[in-house]
């Protein structure tokens, strides 16, 4: 009866301790909070008031309708960053009054109210005017990276004790400013280096937006609208049947010359209307009351921007909407209730439904790419058409059957190519600077859990991946030889775009076949990228031979003893300094061992003989590698070894099992004939 129910046994005295708003409900002892209190323990902190003299909440300021100086409510903050879209405006006055509660670079933006909705986090990265609302708190540090604060309440950890400040009935939870002022910060010496990473992410984010400006840039050039000043006059005099008995709209805004001048201006060229270019598709409305804290992810107009979808904190029953319409790859999302007009492309399936005041648009026609139709609603072609139709009330809402008379501008093909080329850009570094937001969350969870030396080696190791490299070679270099200066290889590597990630590995024991033990340089070879082998992939397959023997010369001066209890072997020939490790086409794990009385030249020759097996083993089906390992009695799930024959001038795999076979054969016939 009790099977999953978890309890936490406190002491009064414990219940005292780190609760700065004593907090006695069982919510706030829960496992995983006390996991975290647990983990950070074991690192220094700091109170974050100790490092954030400025934490509070923000005021109830006096909003206006006209555009003038935003201020920051929770709908302006996601995924660590924050946008100016759609936020609430003050006047001048109001500004200067409130002067307390304006933004600086630096800031941590943090949300205080709604259930669902508090800890969403943002980092503010522009010198502009702005304040932020009450539903907001700001954490301004000092003497501190203020981007490594941010990252750490973004992490895992920082979730989760922002998390446990909630407070409140369903859907009318806060978090207090005065439990901010005493979350527990931990300190590292890579917090630098994880700012960075924030930082690093904001700059590719700003690059990221300057290629979609110029995306819209170019659209409006071709279209001839760059400087387009939309008509001020209110008055326009109509017929009946030129309105009401045409249009069946009888409102004066529906009318004003704006409207006409921009319809005008696309019917100059070539257009067509959106219903002709597209298919449309209604999703569902189910409820507020089908509403759950789990499942699968349920998306309002709230979560969409032009730039794309932010996490939403509404879900759905999986089963219930098991057949709900999903967005699909390259589907149009775009708004009709609220704030109309909002299109958004999806890159790739999703498992998520949205909410009906959003449609699904599938481009049908060849005469539009969905980047370029994606681009033109957005854009003042359509967004003109949107407020004309769905002006005159206060809840704005978009009729399907509007939107298929839209008029949509059709332009050459070729710069509808340069702006899905500019627009696919743009969201490929908007991606990669979400990837070292990412980083930098997972650096600071991985220094909390496993050490800030682990922590080091994931930023440098997830860096290089974000570079894209054609390789990544990690080279395992023995404590006792770590100050060998390993510039030239690690210079022939990159210069093809290999990646190297040195590691330092301490002494272990082991016991083994004495030249199974890992060498004094161990090069592990990553993933072979597609074409790593052919002529796209020329430069990096030179660049890789040409490190491989640069670390081989320098393994050639190392001398490698064996302690153990028994006299080593003295046939064996295989070095203990130099070994590398990789995969072939289908996976198996192998790893070449080098004789060590080969000369240096020798090797080099053993490695162009060893790259070009791998090779022929990637480039074709039927090759010299794989006839080989096909018959071998050892099982291809454990590591090959392979050792290279003199006499044959070739690399040849050790067939352990069979070796053993054969010896236990020859003992059992000597045994016989005793």
């Amino acid at each position: 009866m009790l099977e999953g129910l978890e309890i936490a046994v406190k002491q009064f005295s414990e219940i005292q301790l780190n609760n700065p708003t004593l907090r006695y409900d069982s919510e706030y002892f829960k496992k995983e909070y006390t996991e975290v209190l647990k983990q950070l323990a074991k690192n220094k902190c700091d109170k974050l008031e100790s490092l954030s003299p400025w934490i509070t909440q923000g005021p109830n300021p006096k909003f206006i309708e006209k555009e003038l100086i935003p201020c920051l409510t929770g709908r302006n903050i996601s995924k660590g960053r924050v946008n100016y879209l759609n936020a609430d405006f003050i006047d001048e006055d109001e500004y200067l009054t409130l002067r307390r509660f304006q933004v600086k670079v630096g800031d941590t933006l943090v949300t205080l109210k709604g259930k669902g909705s508090i800890g969403k986090i943002g980092y503010v990265t522009e010198n502009r005017k702005a304040i932020f609302s009450r539903d907001i708190g700001i954490i301004r540090p000092e003497g501190i990276n203020s981007a490594y604060v941010n990252a750490f309440v973004l992490s895992n950890q920082g979730q989760k004790l922002i998390a446990r400040g909630e407070t409140g009935g369903t859907g009318q939870t806060t978090l207090t400013t005065t439990y901010l002022k005493y979350l527990p910060i931990p300190r590292f010496s890579i917090e630098s280096k994880i700012g960075e990473c924030i930082q690093e992410s904001e700059v590719v984010l700003c690059e990221s937006q300057k290629i979609y400006l110029q995306a819209e840039t170019l659209l409006l050039e071709t279209l001839g609208l760059k400087d387009f000043e939309p008509n001020s006059e209110t008055v326009n005099v109509k017929r009946f049947k030129e309105s009401f008995l045409n249009t069946g709209r009888l409102d004066a805004e529906y009318y004003q010359k704006k409207y006409e001048e921009i319809i005008e201006h696309i019917r100059s060229a070539k257009y067509d209307k959106l219903g002709n270019l597209i298919n449309i598709s209604k999703s569902i409305e189910p409820g507020s009351e089908a509403y759950m804290e789990e499942g699968i992810p349920f998306i309002r107009v709230s979560n969409l921007t032009k730039y794309g979808l932010s996490d939403p904190d509404i879900y759905l029953d999986k089963l219930e909407y098991v057949d709900v319409i999903r967005p699909k790859k390259d589907t149009i999302l775009l708004s009709k209730d609220g704030t109309v007009g909002i299109a958004y492309k999806v890159p790739e399936n999703m498992f998520a439904i949205t909410s009906g005041a959003i449609l699904h648009l599938n481009v049908k026609s060849n005469e539009v790419l969905p980047d370029y139709l994606t681009l033109v609603l957005n854009s003042l072609v359509v967004q003109m058409q949107s407020q004309r139709d769905a002006g005159g009330s206060i809840l704005q809402h978009w009729k399907p059957s509007e939107i298929e008379q839209v008029e949509i501008p059709i332009i050459d093909k070729a710069i509808q190519e340069q702006i899905a080329a500019l627009i696919q850009e743009s969201f490929k570094l908007k991606k990669e600077s979400e990837q070292l937001l990412d980083m930098a969350k997972r650096a600071v969870e991985v220094a909390i859990e496993e050490g800030e030396e682990v922590a080091k080696a994931f930023i440098v190791s997830r860096t290089i991946e974000l570079s894209s490299p054609d390789l990544i070679v990690q080279i395992y270099i023995s404590e006792q030889i770590k100050d060998i200066d390993f510039t030239e290889a690690n210079s022939d590597f990159t210069t093809g775009n290999v990646a190297p990630v040195f590691v330092i590995q301490e002494c272990e024991t082991y016991m083994c076949l004495e030249w199974a033990i890992p060498a004094a340089i161990t090069v592990v070879v990553g993933a072979f990228s597609n074409g790593f082998f052919g002529e796209m992939g020329k430069d990096a397959y030179k660049a890789f031979k040409n490190g491989l023997k640069q670390l081989a010369k320098k393994a050639r001066d190392i001398n490698v003893y064996l302690i153990g209890t028994k006299p080593v072997d003295q046939n064996n020939k295989q070095s203990k300094s130099f070994c590398i490790d990789c995969k072939t086409a289908s996976g198996t794990q192998i790893r070449f061992l080098f004789d060590k009385d080969g000369s240096i030249d020798e090797w080099e020759v053993w490695i162009d003989k060893a790259t070009a097996l791998l090779a022929e083993n990637y480039l074709q089906d039927n090759n010299e590698m794989q006839r080989k390992l096909d018959v071998l009695e050892a099982p291809l799930s454990s590591p090959i070894f392979w050792t290279f024959n003199i006499g044959k001038s070739e690399w040849e795999p050790y067939d352990m099992k069979k070796t053993v076979r054969l010896e236990y054969e020859e003992r059992m016939k000597n045994d016989n004939k005793k």
